[in-house]
């Protein structure tokens, strides 16, 4: 059963009001160079809607959104940015927590409704997972659902059969780490298939113009920087503790270490709103949100599966998107930093 849950804007000085979600369409529009009326042309409005939904607003909130100015078209008031960076950093922060959140009730009313569950994906937070899950969801097969968890737990689920497949990565490091010691005691080579899905360039993300000239992890400590960190058991997490370890740095030494956010996308958007002076995850994330990135590490992103399953009409069908949808290979290679030139092919490592 498929089940969707979204967010819902209701602000106000004097009891709260929904906010219509053209709004934040109008404002990102209008932050991209667009005049307000390009930018309602754009969003399907009329300019007076437009300029009416604004003007309620502003009267609404009591201070401008945008700053129009003749022959000058429009720009945002500071108002307008606190409300667009506010919106953009809840998506970033909860958008994966409501899809698994939705894919866990799905789950739940399906097996009291009928016994066509869906199968289940657990996996690592990733913009790619992003796009397969939705050219999985036209399955015509089975569906799938999405639960984000760490790494590790997802290989745990699967070799506790929680879930039908797992999503994890690993970093491709000079020498081998603890992080494939410990996937490969989780993944017993005579139950589990490993296959490659995407390669991705995992890095620091810092403020446009990186005005800090930060190079290494070592910049960070030496000048105090305020540091976003992933969540513990995070793969993520556990790459930038290795990275430590190498560097020779203490948890300690990293002003913010504790501080912590559960996607890169929350990440970024907390770094590009000032919150943060630095964090760490993949190039796409930074630069969707304008960010510098300084890369540090080639990782793979594995998908894995029961070897038992390998004849399943599921699994076969898992496959051939992996090898044969050009569309879904075209749309994960616009993705700054990802390479999926191995997708679906076995992993031996």
């Amino acid at each position: 059963m498929e089940v969707k849950i979204d967010l819902q804007w209701a602000v106000g000085l004097d009891g709260v009001e929904s906010i219509d979600s053209l709004v934040f369409r109008l404002l990102s529009a209008v932050e991209r160079g667009r005049s307000l009326r390009s930018a309602a042309k754009e969003c399907g409005a009329s300019y007076r809607h437009a300029w009416g939904l604004m003007q309620q607003w502003e009267q609404r909130l009591g201070a401008p959104l945008l700053k129009l100015q003749r022959g000058r078209g429009a720009s945002l008031a500071r108002l307008g940015r606190a409300l667009l960076w506010s919106q953009r950093h809840a998506e970033a922060r909860l958008r994966p927590t409501l899809g698994s959140l939705a894919a866990e009730v799905g789950h739940e009313l399906g097996s009291l409704a009928d016994r066509s569950n869906p199968l289940q994906l657990v996996a690592s937070h990733d913009l790619a997972i992003e796009l397969l899950r939705e050219r999985l969801s036209e399955d015509k097969i089975r569906p799938f659902s999405v639960l984000y968890r760490g790494s590790m737990d997802a290989v745990a689920q699967l070799g506790a059969g929680h879930c039908d497949l797992a999503g994890y990565h690993i970093p491709d490091l000079p020498q081998s780490s603890r992080i494939e010691a410990n996937f490969h005691r989780l993944l017993p080579a005579d139950e589990l298939q490993s296959i490659q899905f995407v390669d991705r360039s995992q890095g620091l993300m810092l403020p446009p113009g990186n005005p800090m000239q930060v190079r290494q992890l070592r910049d960070l400590a030496d000048n105090g920087l305020r540091f976003l960190n992933r969540q513990a058991g995070s793969g993520t997490r556990l790459l930038f503790d290795e990275l430590l370890a190498r560097a020779h740095l203490q948890p300690g030494n990293i002003r913010g270490y504790e501080a912590e956010e559960f996607t890169h996308l929350a990440v970024a958007a907390m770094v590009a709103s000032g919150a943060a002076d630095a964090g760490f995850g993949v190039r796409a994330a930074a630069e969707r949100f304008g960010l510098d990135f300084v890369p540090m590490v080639r990782e793979h992103y594995l998908l894995a599966f029961r070897k038992s399953e390998r004849n399943s009409d599921w699994v076969k069908s898992l496959l051939g998107l992996l090898n044969d949808d050009p569309d879904l290979r075209e749309a994960i290679s616009a993705l700054p930093g990802y390479d999926c030139s191995g997708m679906g092919e076995p992993w031996h490592k």
